[in-house]
């Protein structure tokens, strides 16, 4: 998939009191304005959106209306987001939005041409690994904790790890900003399946009928800010401009934003060095040696990968720059991944199975029903 959920504003569109009678009014004051709420809660309707409706009195007269509209786009296009959606489903997304919207307010107050020019508040891009041809590439979760993703933000950084029955979930926000998690899309699915759309496609995966071992990446741009950014880089360099739903919703820049996060996450020498097995230093040494290393440089690899795993390669880099000249353990570190890129190690799993993600996320083959 290239979207997952969506947060979209509309901004002064006026609704009548008789279009909201499916939603709950929510007192005003003087500190929070008069809002409108809908939140779905009935099955038998199918996936809809949630709406939240602000109406800040105008010092002319009337209100001015903001409208959020929170989605999950493939679950507007399936009723679940085990499956992915491309640049090309836009078009049809946004007729099922608009129909879902013409339910929820009993009338066609909100038409494609109003989401399609929408401003995005917040989105998250999303991409499916299929790795059924590995044993158990669940397992390599746990190691994703303790490699690099971006700087800490106000001296501040979250990294977790939780494990339920076969579900292998790992996630890190590094800012407030932006956030990361990869975790096993087809045990979460069977575990997590409520609407019928969910409970048919677990039956499937648990049926063999669907891959199980699906690992999702997703990365979530939590305000509007960094996304503009973003795509002022990759479009007219404008940092400000409020950016539209048909903008974000391209293959090429929700490639351009997970290959980004992938390799800044999964850079050669922390894959190299944490995916060395260091329960033997002796076979350490052995691998190190038949690989072409000189003694210095194996023992650093070494070093490195107990050190990872012990403190993760974010944490080694801000400890190693409180002690010593970041430029030099910069020097040291690109050092080694030329030792790395001369010298290669043999093949592990763990990196075997990063090689394959990012051969599929070069390849960017979205997953849908008709192509698993």
């Amino acid at each position: 998939m290239i979207a997952d959920t969506i947060t979209l504003q509309i901004k002064n569109l006026q609704v009548a009191e008789a279009n909201l009678r499916q939603f709950e009014k929510l007192s005003s004051s003087e500190a929070k304005p008069l809002r409108y709420v809908f939140n779905p809660n009935d099955p038998k309707a199918g996936y809809l959106p949630s709406i939240t409706i602000r109406m800040i009195p105008s010092v002319f007269s009337g209100y001015y209306t903001t409208i959020d509209i929170q989605f999950s786009a493939p679950k507007i296009f399936y009723g679940t987001n085990y499956f992915g959606i491309s640049e090309q489903d836009f078009e049809r997304l946004t007729e099922l939005l608009e129909s879902k919207l013409e339910y929820i307010f009993e009338g066609r107050i909100i038409t494609k041409a109003h989401l399609y020019y929408a401003d995005v508040k917040n989105i998250a891009y999303s991409f499916n690994f299929i790795l059924e041809q590995f044993p158990n590439p669940i397992e390599y979760l746990k190691l994703i904790p303790f490699l690099s993703m971006g700087k800490r933000y106000k001296k501040t950084s979250h990294t977790y790890y939780t494990e339920q029955e076969e579900i292998g979930f790992c996630g890190r926000t590094y800012n407030k900003q932006m956030g990361f998690r990869i975790y096993c899309k087809g045990a979460e699915m069977i575990s997590n399946a409520k609407t019928p759309e969910e409970q048919e496609t677990a039956r499937k995966i648990k049926m063999k009928q669907l891959p199980f071992k699906v690992l999702r990446i997703e990365i979530t741009f939590q305000n509007r800010t960094p996304l503009k950014k973003f795509l002022a880089v990759l479009t007219d360099k404008n940092s400000k401009r409020e950016r539209n739903f048909y903008e974000v919703f391209k293959n090429g820049i929700a490639k351009k934003i997970l290959s980004d996060a992938f390799d800044e996450i999964m850079n050669e020498l922390d894959v190299a060095a944490i995916g060395l097995p260091i329960q033997d230093i002796n076979e350490c040494f052995s691998i190190c040696k038949r690989a072409g290393l000189p003694y210095n440089d194996a023992a650093s690899l070494i070093g490195r990968s107990v050190m990872v795993r012990q403190a993760g390669a974010l944490q080694l880099k801000l400890i190693g720059d409180a002690h010593y000249d970041r430029r030099k353990r910069s020097l040291a570190d690109k050092r080694l991944e030329k030792v790395l890129a001369e010298h290669p190690l043999p093949t592990y799993q763990f990196k075997q199975i990063v090689e394959e993600c990012r051969k599929q996320l070069n390849d960017f083959k979205i997953m849908k029903p008709n192509n698993t």
